[in-house]
């Protein structure tokens, strides 16, 4: 995940398409059924949120035609600052360090 903010608007873009919240499989099947739909949904690849009329972001207007242009220039400023930093996501999925004990 990846985020670019301004003083009025949030971009996230969502690399993995993971849950907001992570639960371990084996608790995730126990509880199934008492499990809130929000937890068992996925992130959207993108998000866009006006931090100024929505400041909980409960909003996503990723994709709608009215934002479309204010979303691609997000979208490329993110875009670029993560080519500038060499940002390892670019390059595809993260390596998973291995265990120095």
């Amino acid at each position: 995940m990846r985020c670019i903010r301004t003083r009025t608007h949030k971009y996230i873009f969502n690399f993995g398409q993971l849950r907001p919240i992570e639960i371990p499989s084996d608790v995730e099947m126990d509880t199934l059924a008492s499990v809130p739909k929000l937890h068992r949904s996925r992130r959207p690849m993108a998000e866009l949120h006006d931090l100024v009329n929505d400041p909980l972001e409960r909003e996503n207007l990723a994709g709608s035609p009215e934002s479309a242009a204010l979303e691609a220039d997000l979208k490329a400023r993110l875009h670029d600052f993560l080519k500038g930093t060499e940002d390892a996501l670019l390059n595809g999925v993260l390596p998973i360090p291995k265990y120095l004990g």
